[in-house]
């Protein structure tokens, strides 16, 4: 059985993402032994809610006793933070492992340290973590969930041993599709919220108040969500598109209509997919779903050119 190592970890961007993985390699027995905020107060914050060392803004003061540097900084950051950890940080690079936390940059941002001899890869939770969460709740919403990890053969072994320290699972992403698995993950939750604010819009037009507005749709969101987890989003497919209710759809777009263009779009795009959801699951003929995509295809032309932007 191989021996378990343990990690000297530093943190460069210690925000939301960052602290809570090294937090959880903390709580695993790894130890943090410096971080690096852009600003010294938040790097202070970070460091005392670490209990390590508050490093400043200079890479030259990373622990050389760092084996495992976690990178989370926004993406167009990671390049050069690469390029100025090599040229100017004290590390071992051949005894280094570093990895980034971006979900749509691929580890080639950390070529530098690879050329140096550093096993290098991304790795990105599959996880929201809102900034003004606490750090334990942050830290509990990393339980058992999955992990996009990207890098070469060799990089993914440690890749996939650091994931298991996190108590997660993976996702092995090829680097050519690294923006595609990034479009999903805004797909399961940043356009999530969109649609969660447009049901609250539409809400509010019906006297439900912020405060209900979840509650009275709660149950028919998870059910629908539980219908997928089990079947299939086409299987979960239902409605009037679904059942081809030319009528009633006809009555949507003209209340939308004259209600609010960006929902007249929104509900119209959305109809358009689900058309092709309803073909693909045969419970529309080929002259209703003609039909429906003739509205909604009238519907966002009438919306673009009442939004103003």
């Amino acid at each position: 059985m191989a021996k378990r190592e343990y990690f000297n970890v530093t943190v460069i961007g210690a925000g939301a993402v960052g602290s809570a993985i090294a937090k959880q390699f903390q709580a695993r027995g790894h130890t943090i032994v410096g971080v690096i905020n852009r600003r010294l107060s938040s790097t202070r914050r970070s460091a005392a809610a670490l209990k390590t060392k508050a490093l400043p803004y200079h890479l030259k003061d990373i622990p050389p006793t760092t084996n495992l540097l976690i990178i989370s900084t926004p993406d167009s950051a990671i390049p050069t933070l690469a390029a100025l950890v090599a040229t100017r940080s004290p590390l071992n690079f051949e005894k280094l492992t570093a990895f980034h936390t971006s979900g749509a940059v691929t580890s080639d941002s950390l070529m530098p340290l690879r050329l140096l001899g550093s096993t290098v890869f991304s790795l990105h939770p599959i996880q929201i973590f809102p900034r003004r969460a606490s750090l334990k709740s942050r830290v509990m919403s990393l339980r058992k969930i999955f992990y996009g990890i990207e890098g070469d053969a060799p990089a993914l072994r440690t890749a996939m041993m650091l994931v298991s320290e996190l108590g997660g699972s993976y996702i092995v992403v090829p680097a050519e599709r690294k923006a595609l698995y990034h479009v999903a993950c805004v797909f399961a939750s940043n356009y999530l919220v969109v649609l969660m604010n447009l049901l609250l819009e539409v809400s509010l037009g019906l006297g439900i108040n912020r405060k209900e507005f979840y509650r009275v749709f709660e149950p028919l969101i998870t059910t629908t969500l539980d219908h997928v987890r089990r079947a299939s989003p086409r299987e979960a497919l239902t409605g009037p598109i679904e059942r081809g209710d030319v009528p009633t759809i006809r009555i949507h777009v003209e209340h939308l209509e004259s209600l609010n263009p960006t929902l007249l779009s929104t509900y119209s795009s959305l109809g358009s997919s689900a058309v092709q959801l309803a073909m693909k699951k045969k419970s529309l003929n080929e002259v209703t779903a003609r039909d429906l995509l003739k509205i909604f295809e009238t519907a966002l032309l009438k919306s673009v050119g009442k939004s103003r932007f």
